[in-house]
């Protein structure tokens, strides 16, 4: 027994009858933790969320510019030359104007039914501020 006398007290490996004090985390902080994570996911949630609505955004966007018509830069420079001119001040390019506005009067209205039904093919009407300003324009037409 003499032999054990020798051995240190810190040698051991466990002790006995003590609490051991290791890198355990007191439970206070472990509720911080779970709670940041919590917050976390929430905060990740909402960003995905928003990512999604950005992503929306985009889509209609480029669907909206796949709509306009080109520009033709020949084209508006002429016509900016020809109201210097006076051009369209002549009693004949009047009257032909004013008949072309009527035809495509009548072309217009079938027109905007086909982009109507490209447009929801395509998922336009499902942007919710299209279906805010649509929900506003009807409340505007009914007052």
């Amino acid at each position: 027994m003499n032999d054990i006398k020798q051995i240190a007290p810190d040698a051991a490996i466990g002790k006995v009858g003590r609490k051991q004090t290791n890198a355990s985390k007191p439970s206070e902080e472990i509720r911080k933790e779970k709670s940041a994570e919590v917050s976390d996911r929430k905060d990740s949630l909402q960003v995905d969320q928003m990512r999604k609505e950005e992503a929306h955004l985009i889509d209609n966007s480029r669907l909206l510019l796949e709509e306009l018509p080109e520009v033709r830069n020949d084209k508006v420079a002429l016509a900016r030359q020809r109201l210097q001119e006076g051009f369209y001040d002549k009693p004949e390019v009047l009257n032909e104007t004013t008949s072309k506005l009527l035809k495509e009067q009548s072309e217009i209205t079938d027109m905007n039914v086909q982009q109507v039904k490209s447009r929801l093919a395509k998922g336009y009407y499902d942007s919710p501020d299209i279906l805010n300003q649509t929900a506003g324009n009807i409340l505007k037409d009914i007052d």
